[in-house]
């Protein structure tokens, strides 16, 4: 399923799809979606009655787990180590508390492979509303589904707790993390089609690994 302003298209299979009437605007978010692989998003603009091509790539999930909303959960999936409260969970279409059975599927992004590929956008964020632009070490996406489908969010006042592998890959060493070190969690947000700065975890370290908790 491709989306914009509100405008649905499936793509045909070779990918191809056709959205009609996109509104003129710069900086127009794109979202690209199927079960089974993580979403992405790209931004593009239409300055005038035109065509513009958007392509995205989409990668499959590292794994999924079922459980019940009124239980605590946690699940290690390929490394990825996710912690939900119970009774946390909220309906994305009516802002309500979910109760009943639900999907988690995680996946898991390797910013120093061409995993890349599969994130949202580019690097470019918000920081106290100022531009940035953003140096990765890992991602991960965490998307949950009710029992019919439904997309659902978590209640802020209930965070759940992620613990991922990171890597610093080929960077310079003034950017090398190290066990023990505080950095900032970033989100990407599919209304500003950019990403957000939300709040800190904690670097830590196994024998051959790094792994950051948040």
């Amino acid at each position: 399923l491709v989306s914009a302003q509100g405008i649905n298209a499936t793509t045909a299979a070779d990918g191809s799809y056709t959205l009609l009437e996109v509104q003129p605007q710069t900086d127009i978010v794109l979202e690209f979606s199927k079960r089974g692989y993580a979403s992405n998003y790209k931004v593009t603009s239409l300055l005038t009655w035109e065509t513009v091509a958007s392509n995205a790539t989409l990668l499959s999930i590292d794994g999924s787990e079922t459980f019940s909303s009124f239980e605590a959960a946690y699940f290690i999936i390929k490394d990825n180590t996710v912690a939900f409260e119970a009774n946390s969970f909220i309906d994305k279409s009516t802002g309500l508390r979910y109760n009943g059975n639900i999907t988690v599927e995680v996946t898991h992004v390797d910013p120093s492979t061409d995993e890349l590929s599969g994130a949202p956008r580019d690097l470019s964020a918000i920081s106290n509303s100022e531009d940035s632009q953003l140096v990765s070490y890992g991602m991960v996406d965490v998307s949950l589904f009710g029992e019919n489908g439904e997309e659902l969010s978590i209640d802020l006042d209930k965070p759940a707790t992620l613990r991922i592998p990171i890597t610093n890959g080929s960077l310079p060493d003034g950017l090398q993390m190290e066990p023990g070190d505080i950095q900032s969690t970033w989100s990407f947000d599919p209304i500003q089609g950019t990403w957000i700065e939300e709040a800190t975890g904690t670097i830590t370290a196994t024998t051959d690994q790094l792994f950051f908790t948040f």
